[in-house]
């Protein structure tokens, strides 16, 4: 054996050489990350690598990727405008000439010469054709997979006839008709499916779709313009390509209506793209451009033809002086650059199947065209510019074999060339679909910014993992994808690395779902918050059954902020299309579905999501959906509630530098459990049960879930973290030197006297987050010329957020041609938001494209909440202006809840043309919704198209109106009268409540501060009931956003406010509320009185009582108006003439009533339960089940009370046991001390005597059940001595006996009884002593004179010898503490024999990890196996965390080295012998 062992350590030894011989270079970044202690660790979100090695592509090896060089994501540049990789162009040669139409006499292109007519999908056209270029030159992914599934069934798995063969066609280049595939099937796919936007639609509202449903549709109406991740996303989801068969055989651009079915059909879909990633744009610098140009030359070497988006299409129209038709080789040709001469815009998509690197061109440029009539030294001595190059793209268009631009040459000069394309296709493999768009899917919270996890709900039955598709908007990243049904054990699926931004999808083998949700987990080695949420398809191989299960993702409805619930539906083996039938019942079991309305209630790939609404007097209470198909049925609870049941509130901001904030919450569902925090980036802050742990900036969105009896119900709220405060325009100056953080001004900041054009000495583009406080930016005067070359706006170009400003007085000029003007942005870039802006009195000037809000939105962009009420002005004499009251020009963005109120004006020269409008002006991907304008638009250029919300005929307007105008040569649907403007009902689908306000004016946002002439708190009436609480609104005169009010209590003594939300009355008086809203504020007061008492008559018998309501009539406030009493089915008029009610009712008895307040109309002010029970002993009790308390007010004393003498008390865990020690209790504030532990439940009191004497209780003690309550209430903490408070905090309002507890060494919990306040000698009380305290400390520290027990973790356990394992009995008998604690393994409570690395100790309070010195794998033994984890540990630095990376760390020096590796070996020769050798 010894033997055996030296032999090992040898291997050992020259192991360990053979890690220094791979290592090559040492990463110096790792060196410090090793030297760091275990603890200092944490703080790294990603390890680094210890060896730098060159990275290898997996593709073939055509080309090196030094992965330290990539590090932005694909969207982005560095400074120096270096594209993010370097290529190596000396492993693969490439010609000079390249045409994937004839390569060796085969055409890897589709011999079809497609037209998309007049619709625009040509991005659609051009991402297809680049698939099935893929499938022609490199064949389906897997035909293994297609033959043996059409040997085993006839499914549409076998629509493709000779599988294996079509592939070899496919591989040698011949074309079938599987290869072509349907752009209108996507079109539709993608299309709002009733919408006044549809191409050749006619006018009004037109449906395409017939169920008027389409789940997976986006902001784009049927025929319009597509962006490349639109048709990925869609890739991702499963949901295309379709083959050009059936219904989508033929190709034309007629509209037409078409059922679920037909769209979504997966009979023709036999094909999955796999792999389509997005190159990196266009770089600057000769040497960079050469390397990006080669690496899209060898993807398409590699892959097929690749699709390619311009900013213009082949035509003199959209592309003017950089459109060039070369007479002499017969050739269209596009040389595109910043000095097109028109401003069109018209992108256009094709794609690239080819290059010719000695193709020469030249050509005269004219102002809007080009000529090859000209010498250059005839064109250079007119004034025009001479083109000459060399080098260019071959393009294959789709605009038809009539076109004469079947195929486009592309100059390696041309700028805005955004590559994409497909690399690999798969076959369908999947039944079932599970994705954010059709499926519920909830994030986890997420354990750092590398890993992600996802929560999928499905069907309660089996399924087979088939596949897992998502997109990274980064690149390079190394992932591994694990999939669990339960989130704790976790299977490694997939592990790759994305060289490039795009789709990546996976087939996934031998992985059984068998619960109703499962997860995804994606660990990357690089920051993956960019990345989409996965799509995971699933197969029906296990049943042949109908199943569905409907989900809620809350179960509890404020229908006074939504009217509509979103209902999930997950199906198994339901066809798309099919209907499903929903049913609502209420509580006593009656079909109440008439009352609700439900629409969508269609299945498409394996899923609903029907949308049930209801209006405002559908009755509060609980109701049962239920879901039928066929014979199948399931049912789910939900309630429908007039308030939040959970309330959430963070006082902003939040800085970085305050460390922790609070989460106040108020939870009003009875009976809940398990409440689960949820913050969405843990890399910004943790929760913990309310307090936010701070670790940086950013945003996050925190959740707190509660179990109610009818399931799950959460409530969100969203919270920005800021780096800095803004106080001086200085310091606001200064954010683009780090424009990569989160800002928040403080105050208002006035520019006069300041330089504010030294702004763009720095970077012109802000990557952070800046927020304005509402306060107020005024004076800035900006003037740019051709001096920085850039936009001009308060930010000149923005990747990231700005919100909540006001801007006055401000002047923002720029007379460059080819720069945009903005008064917040001047360019708007990708996904950025500009949100809640008012800018007013400001002048925003251009000579190119000018907003007054923002100048160009480029990329999908939101504008929010916005307000223009300046001058717009765009003046040019040598091109093309856009001008617009909100946004100058949209390419692909949206703008929304918005309004212009400014002059909006425009003037060009010669023949050039003006755009201009009241909100933007923009093609097929200018969204603009929920939006007017009342501003005069005007132009006098030489061509001028005027429109009062956009000039592009094919935006997507949406509920957005404009003052009418005889002058607006472009006409928008929403064409309204000034009268109509003014009229709420002509604003469909706008949100009056939270958003818009009106008030005898147009509509205004709620969002801004406004100089309030009043606030009111809307309590109805001025009366406010003792001992009742009310949620109140806040009304703002004229109108604004009641989150700006400040709610000062002047009289705590009668009211509490909490929240800012709910008021408490206490006692009786005249409260007075204080209300602020910028520098006014104002007092209100409201009188407090006892409505309602109750009494009972002193005469009754054993059958019946009468209560008598003392009902308070209230003249001052009621003059017009009176009180109404409802009890059970009887209402009575409250007046002058009625002062009190009689109710006789019988022995246990229930009143349901309700008090309200009649004015204009009746608002409930009050309502209670009370039951009457006991009436047949002497004393009955009245249990009201407001406070769930016995009515202890105002009852009178005409039956016996008790006299509250001394007595004696004492506590027992039993209500038999009596105490062993009995207390006396006087009216001392403290008397003494009861020792306790979580076992004692009941309360002794000794001699309590009525008037006459007579003992209380049946026996000589009464026993009352001490209740401890775990609330979020708190008790008071005294110290040792119990001389110095620690904390206090208010007590529970129906507390009768104040309990003090602490804790002393011996892990005891002390209680001290002090008297309730008002405690008199003798004064008459009830008997029913009630008595609360919290009970939630933890147990103290478990210790061990053995073992090192810090951090959570038992360590430094150790073996006698390598062959005995480790008793439970020896390891518990070391441990201090043992009570209440249990051993867990894999989270199951176990009883263990032996232990082992892994194993967790703990209670209810505390938990500890079991470390086992060497017992690197958790098995209990030390073994060849232990070292060889330690060995690829040393090798990757990353394979042992947590418990097991202690148990490696034999040295105790919280690091694993060589030297640890070498001590286990040693103890493994002597048996285990040399721990104390080894330094342990």
């Amino acid at each position: 054996m010894k033997k055996y062992l030296v032999f090992i350590i040898i291997l050992v030894l020259i192991f360990s050489v053979n890690v220094k011989a791979l290592e090559g270079k040492i990463n110096p970044e790792w060196e410090k990350y090793n030297n760091l202690s275990l603890e200092e660790k944490k703080n790294y979100d990603v390890v680094p690598s210890k060896y730098i090695y060159e990275f290898i592509s997996k593709r073939n090896n055509l080309y090196n990727i030094d992965k330290n060089d990539i590090n932005l994501n694909h969207y982005k540049y560095s400074n120096d405008g270096k594209i993010p990789s370097k290529y190596s162009n000396e492993d693969a040669t490439l010609p000079s000439k390249f045409n994937l139409t004839n390569l060796n006499g085969k055409n890897y292109v589709n011999t079809i010469t497609k037209d998309q007519g007049e619709l625009g999908l040509c991005v659609v056209f051009g991402v297809f054709g680049s698939v099935e270029s893929n499938m022609l030159y490199k064949g389906i992914k897997n035909e293994d997979d297609v033959v043996s599934k059409c040997n085993n069934d006839n499914s549409r798995h076998c629509r493709i006839k000779s599988d294996l063969e079509i592939n070899e066609k496919y591989k040698n280049g011949e074309l079938t008709t599987n290869a072509t595939f349907s752009e209108r099937n996507i079109d539709y796919v993608s299309s709002i499916p009733n919408s006044t936007k549809v191409y050749n639609g006619g006018s009004g509202l037109y449906n395409i779709v017939t169920e008027k449903y389409n789940p997976y549709h986006s902001d784009r109406g049927l025929g319009y313009g597509f962006s490349v991740l639109q048709v990925e996303e869609l890739f991702s989801y499963g949901v295309g390509p379709k083959r050009a068969l059936d219904v989508w055989k033929n190709y034309d651009s007629n509209r037409y209506i078409k059922s679920l079915k037909e769209i979504y059909d997966n009979v023709s879909q036999d094909y999955i793209v796999t792999d389509y990633v997005q190159y990196y744009s266009r770089p600057s610098g000769d040497t960079n451009i050469s390397e990006w140009m080669n690496s899209i030359k060898k993807d398409i070497v590699e892959y097929g033809a690749r699709a390619v988006s311009l900013t213009r299409g082949p035509s003199s129209t959209y592309a003017g002086s950089c459109y060039f038709y070369d007479s002499k080789n017969g050739k269209t040709l596009l040389n595109i650059d910043n000095k097109c001469g028109v401003t069109a815009r018209a992108g256009h998509a094709m794609q690239i199947i080819g290059w010719d690197d000695d193709y020469e061109y030249s050509y005269c440029r004219l102002s809007k065209s080009t000529s090859d009539l000209y010498t250059q030294a005839t064109c250079e001595s007119n004034g025009y510019e001479w083109i000459s190059g060399k080098g260019v793209w071959i393009l294959r268009n789709s605009w038809g074999a009539s076109s004469g631009a079947t195929y486009v040459y592309v100059t390696y000069d041309t700028k805005d060339f955004l590559v994409s394309g497909a690399r690999s296709v798969d076959v369908v493999n999947y039944d079932n679909i599970y994705n954010e768009k059709v499926s519920l899917v909830e994030k986890q919270e997420n354990v750092n910014k590398n890993t992600l996890i996802y929560k999928y709900y499905k069907p309660n039955q089996i399924e087979s993992l088939a596949r897992i598709s998502f997109i990274f908007n980064t690149y390079l990243n190394e992932y591994t994808i694990s999939v669990s049904n339960d989130g704790v054990n976790y299977k490694n699926v997939v592990t790759d690395v994305n060289d490039y931004a795009g789709l990546k999808s996976f087939k996934v083998d031998n992985y059984i779902l068998d619960k109703e949700s499962f997860y995804v987990k994606i660990i990357s080695n690089k920051s993956i918050e960019d990345i989409y949420i996965p799509s995971v398809f699933t197969t029906n191989n296990y049943s042949s059954d109908i199943s569905i299960k409907t989900y809620l993702k809350n179960r509890y409805i404020n229908k006074n902020k939504v009217r509509n619930i979103d209902v999930r539906s997950e199906v198994y083996n339901i066809n798309s299309g099919s209907k499903l039938v929903y049913k609502i019942f209420d509580e006593n079991n009656n079909d109440v579905t008439n009352n609700f309305v439900i629409e969508n209630n269609y299945v498409v790939t394996n899923n609903n999501i029907a949308n049930i609404s209801f209006d405002e007097n559908i009755s509060n209470g609980k109701y049962t959906l239920k879901t039928y198909y066929g014979d199948v049925i399931d049912s789910i609870v939900f309630n429908i509630v007039d308030k939040d049941v959970i309330k959430l509130f963070v006082k902003e901001p939040v800085f970085v530098e305050d460390n922790t904030a609070n989460v106040n919450y108020d939870i009003l569902i009875d009976d809940t459990t398990d409440y689960r925090w949820f913050v969405s980036d843990n890399d910004v802050a943790t929760i913990d049960d309310g307090v936010l742990n701070i670790k940086k900036s950013g945003k996050i969105t925190i959740t707190l879930t509660v179990n109610t009896p009818d399931g799950d119900t959460s409530n969100s709220i969203e919270l920005v973290v800021f780096d800095e405060k803004i106080t001086t325009p200085q310091e606001f100056i200064n954010i683009l030197k780090e424009s990569s953080k989160y800002y928040y001004i403080m105050n208002d900041l006035d520019f006069t006297g300041v330089n504010y054009d030294s702004f763009n000495n720095g970077s012109q583009l802000f990557y952070g987050f800046l927020d304005g406080g509402f306060h107020t930016i005024s004076n800035v005067s900006k003037n740019n010329s051709n001096k920085y070359g850039t936009g001009t706006a308060l930010i000149p170009a923005l990747n990231g957020t700005v919100r909540n400003l006001i801007i006055e007085d401000s002047y923002f000029v720029n007379t460059n041609n080819s720069n945009n003007a903005g008064g917040v942005v001047a360019d708007l870039l990708n996904y950025s938001v500009v949100e809640n802006i008012l800018i007013k009195n400001t002048v925003v000037q251009g000579s190119s494209i000018v907003g007054g809000i923002v100048g160009e939105i480029s990329s999908f962009g939101k504008v929010k909440n916005c307000v223009f009420e300046g001058d717009v002005k765009a003046i040019s004499d040598s091109g093309d202006v856009y001008a617009g009251g909100i946004v100058g020009h949209t390419i692909i963005g949206e703008v929304y809840n918005s309004y212009n109120e400014g002059d909006v004006y425009a003037k060009t020269e010669n023949d050039y043309t003006a755009f201009v409008s009241g909100i933007s002006n923009g093609g097929a991907n200018n969204v603009i919704r929920n939006s007017y304008n009342v501003g005069n638009i005007s132009s006098n250029g030489m061509t001028s198209k005027i429109a009062g919300i956009d000039t592009g005929d094919e935006a997507m307007i949406t509920n957005s109106y404009y003052l009418q105008n005889s002058n607006y040569n472009v006409v928008n649907d929403g064409a309204k009268t000034n009268e109509e403007l003014l009229d709420k009902s002509t604003y469909e689908n706008w949100d009056f409540d939270n958003i818009w306000y009106m008030g005898g004016t147009y509509p205004v946002l709620r969002t801004f501060p406004v100089d309030a002439t009043d606030i009111k708190l809307d309590l109805f009436s001025n009366i406010i009931n003792t001992n009742s609480e009310y949620e109140y609104d806040l009304i703002i005169e004229p109108y604004g956003n009641k989150d700006q009010v400040e709610i000062e209590n002047l009289t705590p003594e009668l009211i509490t406010i909490k929240n800012n939300k709910i008021v408490t009355g206490k006692n009786e008086g005249k409260a007075q509320i204080k209300l602020s809203i910028g520098d006014k504020s104002f007092i209100k007061e409201y009188d407090l009185v006892d409505l309602i008492k109750y009494s009972y008559n002193k005469e009754f018998t054993n059958k019946d009582i009468d209560i008598k309501f003392d009902i308070k009539y209230y003249q001052n406030d009621l003059s017009n108006g009176y009180l109404e009493l409802i009890y059970n089915d009887n209402v009575i008029k409250v007046d002058t003439n009625t002062k009190n009610v009689d109710v006789k009712v019988s022995n246990n008895e229930t009143i349901n009533y309700k008090l309200k307040v009649c004015i204009d109309a009746c608002k409930e002010i009050y309502s209670d339960v009370i039951e009457i029970t006991n009436i047949d002993k002497e004393r009955p009790i009245i249990k009201s089940s407001y406070k769930n308390k016995e009515l202890l007010i105002n009852i009178t004393d005409e039956i016996s009370g008790i006299k509250a003498s001394k007595f004696l008390y004492g506590i027992s865990d039993s209500d038999v046991n009596v105490p062993k020690e009995m207390k006396e209790f006087n009216n001392n504030k403290i008397i003494s001390n009861i020792t306790m532990n979580y076992k004692i439940k009941y309360l002794w009191i000794k001699n309590i005597y009525d008037e006459a004497g007579n003992g209380l209780c049946d026996s000589e003690y009464c026993v009352y059940n001490l209740d401890i309550k775990r609330n979020k209430y708190s008790v008071s903490y005294y110290d040792e001595d119990r001389k110095t408070l620690i904390k206090k905090e208010e007590y529970l309002e129906d507390e009768k006996i104040k309990v003090i507890e602490y804790e002393k060494e011996d892990s005891n919990y002390y209680y001290e009884l002090s008297s309730w306040e008002g405690y008199q000698e003798d004064l008459v009380i009830t008997k029913d002593i009630e008595l609360y305290a919290k009970y939630n400390k933890t147990s103290k520290q478990i210790k061990s004179d053995k073992y090192k027990v810090e951090n959570n973790y038992i360590k430094n356990i150790m073996l006698s010898n390598i062959y005995n394992k480790y008793s439970y009995k020896d390891f518990i008998s070391n441990i201090s503490q043992k009570e209440g604690f249990l051993m867990y393994e894999n989270n199951n409570i176990i009883s263990p024999e032996y232990i082992k690395t892994g194993m967790i100790y703990k209670n209810k309070y505390k938990e500890y990890k079991i470390v086992l010195t060497g017992d690197v794998t958790g098995d209990g033994l030390v073994k060849m196996n232990d070292i060889m984890m330690i060995a690829n540990h040393l090798i990757d630095n990353n394979t042992l965390m947590s418990e097991y990376f202690y148990a490696a760390d034999l040295t105790n020096d919280d690091k694993v080295k060589m030297n640890d590796l070498m001590k286990l070996a040693n103890i493994m020769i002597s048996g285990g012998k040399v721990w104390k050798r080894c330094g342990l």
